[in-house]
């Protein structure tokens, strides 16, 4: 039986090889991966990381406005919150590159800064910007108006302020007669009957 089994074997495998197609050539994009991420070679050097760092990350445009001969620019450092206000013709650290005014969007303003050899981008960030926008709601019905500046306060209720000027109090003598005549005399009181 073992010889039998051997033989039914062997005509099986030699009749599908004779009905196997031959093999084609591969194509070529099937072994790119390989030619660009070979892992027997090294990696070529990428850019260089350091220029990719904006060195006015920690820095906010927190003011700009036009003025004779260019724009005044304030920029926040984000960690001291110190201030740097870079104008044209005054010495700072900062030298204004170039102004990139976007007025379709809100706060899309970039500046280009150079401090020393390093040189970056500056933007204003939402989070950091205050604006100033008049407000819009009524004032308390119970709030006293803004007082003018150039008078004085009023006093309070039944209370004299120190430096009001103080007319003093006539009193007529006890011994004459009122000047006035609607007063009979003022002396005397009317009697009161029981």
């Amino acid at each position: 039986m073992k010889p039998s089994v051997l033989i039914i074997l062997l005509s099986v495998m030699l009749g599908s090889i004779s009905f196997a197609e031959v093999p084609q050539k591969a194509a070529l994009q099937n072994y790119s991966g390989l030619w660009t991420n070979s892992p027997f070679t090294t990696k070529p050097a990428g850019p260089d990381k350091t220029l990719l760092i904006n060195p006015f990350d920690d820095y906010s445009l927190t003011g700009i406005a036009p003025i004779q001969g260019g724009y005044r620019i304030t920029i926040t450092n984000k960690k001291s919150k110190k201030k740097h206000i870079i104008e044209p013709g005054t010495p700072s650290e900062f030298k204004v590159i170039s102004v990139d005014r976007n007025p379709e969007v809100s706060l899309g303003t970039t500046v280009t800064l150079t401090n020393g050899n390093l040189q970056g981008t500056v933007r204003f960030e939402p989070n950091l910007v205050v604006l100033n926008t008049p407000s819009t709601q009524k004032p308390a019905e119970n709030a006293s108006p803004t007082p003018d500046p150039n008078q004085p306060p009023p006093p309070p209720n039944g209370q004299v302020t120190p430096n009001a000027p103080v007319r003093s109090r006539i009193v007529a003598p006890a011994n004459k007669p009122s000047q006035n005549p609607s007063v009979k005399n003022p002396q005397s009181r009317p009697s009161r009957t029981k």
